[in-house]
């Protein structure tokens, strides 16, 4: 059972901190880290760490700056080219979507509600160059204070405006609204008005009078200031500079697992610490507890006095400007004195604890690019390449100087040489020479070392190669990249890109850590749901309804080489994917998987917008109402009868307009056969009459005595028209009456020629009605037989 804390506890818990503090990493009494962090930091920045003797050249090697450079943009490509960064694991089939959810929401926040890209740069920086970086991530609860000011407000607009929670007035005038006074009492006049007219109305026949109207209140025009004082939550990530950090010794790696002590520092102003939430005094005082603000890396920091102005930045008259040192540190230690060392977390100003809780982890995350195993402090890339950096500063410094002797020598000169003359170096300056110029003036021969320094500057530049994997073709810079052999370059590129791929992912750890610290954030001070868009779709994300999550992976492209390298072996994965889909090998989640891939690799931010989840099919529909069910039954089985009668209907319609229009079709081919064969006929009865006309004209023109040859002739050719007709009744019996129609009238018309006229056909059937005879009918009135073969 834990002890309640004994009075002296925070003493006791000073003593602690001040104990860790002074043989922790970043001490006073670490010297030698404070002096190597310098060092590193001052060549990166280029500053002439070692001046040359006056007359020489002062360049230096810029090796540490152009490596840590050439580094950079390919780490933040990989941890900032894309919104999904670690991922979540499920730890169970029914906690997938939720393990997704929470990786969404946790990558939402670091990368889009902080500045993801500069806190990875600075990060990595700091670690390129002074061997560990460090983030802090924490939960701020911050009064957000906004000034807003309103004018010509009425009433109850003034009054719903101060009624809110989270309003203070600060400044408030009045002034009446003539407009709405002018009109409320013409308003009252009229209704007191008609209280007269009631008031009369109840005195003449002994009534109540009814209770007088109360004239309105005046009404005023409000111009106020107001100051709106709301809490915002939100998780922050800070980058810690090394040299403000201090850390237990004892520590075993540089992830800070299992760290005893970590101290961060920083200035605020007193104003900043009250806005966070904490109860400061005006008076309080750092002056006797400051860390070291004027320590080896600090100094090399501040190029441009930072320090020194610092100083002078707080205004005496104006106590919440004031700035002071604050103290975040993590320690473990018994502060209530059962025996167990619990991890506190401290807040410290001077001598005084300001805040002091129990803390579950340290949340910072460590990232170093060269682990030293079994300790913290690991190596930088300017530890790998400072050595050959200054070799470098002095080949490249001789080669300068070999150029300035060769270009003005050392001169062996003779008492007759005018050495005032001799000492104005200039452009076509004249030297006075008492005698022979070649006998009085010697030139000291300068051999030509410039060449060799070259082949030297290579020579180094070769082994920083080696210990980094950092190359002019890893960027391709070289001019001459095309005159090299393509397996060459792509050996150099390749090992460079797996020293950078080692780097990513060291820090893949620190990362992964980060993380973890925003999720376990979350969760604890999340209380209340959010609506943010996550892939794309408006979710709904509560993180009190979440659970601690240890397994987390990183999922941006590590050790798949270049964009285009990955693209190139998504596309043969999808090609695959496609080829065994008959197989049953390659489900369409997987297709999905690969397609999210792709785009993700093309460096887009919301990969998943461009194709939709096979999984995530539309919600089931609830079970309907029995009562709507049936009456949605009713409807559809009437509306279905409905529909039955409307197709017979139109059927029957339908089947008689089609009878119409073959009727008509039919009438018509009826009509059109008709009028064609009575055409026909009367063709064929005027070329009988034609020929019967040419005849008879033939006959006329005879003499007397070929009548009667004639008239045999013409009874001859009756008869063989008679047999043509009678020939064509008995081939068809519809044709009768029109081949007898056209002999009777071609009869007649030769009749018509000739004294005795063809009257007519008689036509004599049998009791069956078939003909038997025929009958010639003259004009005379007399009849001929007509022989029926």
């Amino acid at each position: 059972m834990a002890q309640e804390p004994s009075s002296d506890a925070e003493d006791r818990l000073i003593a602690a901190i001040d104990a860790a503090s002074d043989t922790a990493y970043g001490s006073d009494s670490d010297a030698i880290l404070a002096q190597s962090r310098t060092l590193a930091l001052r060549r990166y920045l280029g500053e002439n760490i070692e001046p040359a003797p006056e007359g020489r050249s002062q360049i230096r090697d810029r090796t540490i700056y152009e490596t840590v450079e050439w580094i950079k943009p390919s780490l933040l490509r990989i941890f900032c080219g894309a919104d999904e960064v670690v991922k979540f694991e499920p730890e169970s089939p029914e906690d997938e979507a939720q393990a997704q959810q929470e990786s969404d929401y946790v990558n939402y926040v670091v990368t889009q509600r902080n500045p993801w890209m500069q806190i990875c740069h600075d990060w990595f920086t700091d670690a390129l160059v002074m061997k560990n970086g460090y983030t802090y991530a924490y939960w701020e609860d911050r009064k957000q204070v906004e000034t807003e000011r309103y004018e010509s407000l009425s009433d109850d607009s003034f009054e719903r405006l101060i009624s809110e929670d989270d309003v203070e007035v600060v400044e408030h005038s009045a002034e009446p609204d003539e407009t709405t006074n002018a009109a409320n009492e013409q308003q009252f006049a009229a209704v007191l008005q008609q209280y007269q007219m009631a008031f009369m109305q109840a005195s003449s026949t002994g009534q109540q009078p009814p209770q007088p109207p109360q004239p309105p209140p005046p009404a005023s025009l409000h111009s106020v200031t107001i100051r709106r004082t709301k809490p915002v939550g939100k998780v922050c990530i800070d980058v810690i500079s090394p040299e403000r950090c201090k850390i237990d010794v004892n520590t075993r790696d540089y992830t800070l697992a299992g760290c005893n002590y970590f101290e961060s520092w920083d200035y605020k102003t007193i104003g900043e610490m009250r806005a966070l939430g904490f109860d400061i005094e005006d008076d309080i005082s750092d002056a006797n507890d400051r860390v070291d603000e004027w320590g080896y890396e600090e100094t090399a920091r501040n190029r441009y006095s930072e320090q020194l102005n610092r100083d002078f930045a707080s205004r005496p008259n104006d106590p919440a400007s004031r700035l002071v040192q604050v103290r975040r540190i993590w320690i473990r230690h018994d502060y209530d004195e059962d025996g167990i060392d619990e991890l506190q977390y401290v807040v410290r100003i001077g001598r005084s604890i300001v805040h002091r809780s129990e803390a579950v982890e340290i949340p910072v995350a460590s990232i170093t690019p060269i682990p030293m195993p079994h300790r913290h402090v690991g190596m930088s890339v300017a530890d790998s390449v400072s050595d050959i950096e200054d070799v470098n500063t002095a080949f490249t410094r001789q080669a300068i100087d070999n150029l300035y002797y060769s270009n003005n020598p050392r001169l062996a000169v003779s008492d007759r040489v005018n050495m005032t003359d001799l000492l104005d170096s200039r452009p076509g300056g004249i030297i006075r020479v008492d005698g022979q110029p070649p006998q009085e003036v010697m030139p000291v021969v300068v051999p030509d070392m410039f060449p060799s320094a070259v082949n030297a500057l290579q020579f180094f530049d070769s082994r920083r190669m080696n210990r980094t994997g950092i190359n002019a073709y890893f960027q391709g810079t070289d001019a001459n990249v095309l005159n090299k052999t393509a397996s060459g370059i792509s050996q150099l590129t390749s090992s460079a890109a797996q020293r950078v791929e080692l780097i990513a992912r060291l820090f893949s750890f620190g990362i992964q850590r980060l993380f973890s610290i925003v999720h376990q954030l979350t969760l604890q001070h999340g209380r209340k749901a959010e609506t943010v868009m996550l892939r794309g779709r408006w979710t709904t994300v509560n993180p009190s309804e979440w659970r601690k999550r240890t397994d987390l992976r990183i999922v941006v492209g590590l050790g798949t080489g270049s964009k285009e390298g990955q693209l190139s072996s998504l596309a043969n994965i999808f090609q695959a994917q496609m080829a065994t889909i008959p197989l049953g090998v390659a489900k369409p989640g997987n297709i999905y998987r690969t397609l999210v891939e792709m785009a993700r690799a093309a460096s887009f931010s919301n990969p998943e917008s461009f194709f939709s989840d096979p999984s995530m099919g539309p919600p089931p529909q609830p079970p309907p109402d029995p009562t709507l069910a049936k009456a949605q039954i009713d409807a559809q089985s009437k509306g279905q009868l409905a529909q039955m009668d409307a197709q017979v209907k139109q059927q029957l319609d339908q089947q008689a307009k089609q009878f119409e229009a073959w009727k008509i079709q039919q009438q018509q081919q009826f009509d059109r056969w008709k009028t064609e064969f009575e055409a026909a006929t009367r063709i064929q009865v005027e070329q009988i009459k034609a020929e019967s006309s040419a005849q008879l004209e033939h006959a006329k023109l005879n003499s007397t005595e070929r009548i009667k040859g004639a008239e045999l002739a013409r009874t001859d050719a009756q008869m063989a028209h008679d047999a043509e007709i009678e020939q064509s009744k008995q081939e068809s019996e519809s044709d009768v009456a029109s081949t007898l129609k056209s002999i009777s009238d071609a009869v007649s018309g030769l009749q018509q020629a000739q004294s005795r006229k063809l009257v007519g056909i008689k036509r004599i059937r049998d009791q069956s009605g078939k003909l038997i005879g025929a009958k010639r009918l003259l004009a005379d009135g007399s009849e001929e037989e007509v022989p029926i073969q």
